[in-house]
């Protein structure tokens, strides 16, 4: 794990101990900030999760019954785009949010 050069949070400079775990954070409010924001963003990517969810089912659904260039069909599979890209930059905020040693757990 390379050793990071300031703060997740605020972009603090930080100043590494020589040895032991790495500093992610300057100070512990970073720490806590960093804790509601992980916790932020599992709750919001479960609704993400439960809205492509239903989204998919739809589509299935509608398969059967819609022909695909209706406009209903056209606006799910936007909004699953949109919501798939939101996913990814929640998923990436979070991974920069962890460590090498939480994402292992």
């Amino acid at each position: 794990m390379s050793r990071r050069a300031t703060c997740l949070v605020c972009g603090a400079a930080l100043t590494q101990p020589a040895t032991g775990r790495s500093r992610r954070y300057d100070r512990e409010g970073c720490r806590r900030a960093a804790d509601r924001e992980l916790k932020r963003l599992d709750t919001r990517l479960e609704g993400l999760e439960h809205e492509r969810d239903v989204i998919h089912r739809s589509l299935a659904e509608w398969a059967v019954t819609r022909p695909p260039g209706t406009a209903s069909v056209a606006t799910a599979h936007a909004r699953l785009d949109a919501i798939e890209a939101a996913i990814r930059q929640a998923t990436a905020r979070q991974v920069d949010l962890l460590d090498d040693e939480d994402l292992a757990r």
